[in-house]
């Protein structure tokens, strides 16, 4: 009677997939679930924290922009009909000073 040869262990490490390509998304799929079975709570803190961030930030941001906005004034500047070159320049040089 011969002995049947004893079989192969199965392989380790990426080969595997090779041997069952529908292993790797078993795998993904497997450790998805357990990360949002385990860090569901850390998530939705986190989720949270970011919400109230975000909501202090836009009313930070609107209550500074509404009170830069009280005593803002518009101002216009136009260059004169006929413009020399020279004192165009040395007019924009000018304000350019100024602001």
């Amino acid at each position: 009677m011969s002995r049947s040869p004893a079989p192969l262990p199965a392989p380790d490490g990426p080969i595997r997939y090779l041997l069952d390509p529908a292993a790797l998304l078993r795998d993904v799929l497997r450790a998805l679930q357990t990360f949002a079975r385990e860090g569901l709570a850390w998530m939705v803190l986190g989720i949270g924290i970011g919400g109230v961030l975000f909501v202090a930030w836009r009313l930070l941001v609107g209550w500074r922009d509404r009170r830069l906005r009280a005593g803002a004034r518009r101002v216009r500047i136009l260059p004169p009909p006929n413009v020399d070159p020279q004192q165009a320049r040395l007019l924009w040089m000018s304000l350019h000073a100024l602001l």
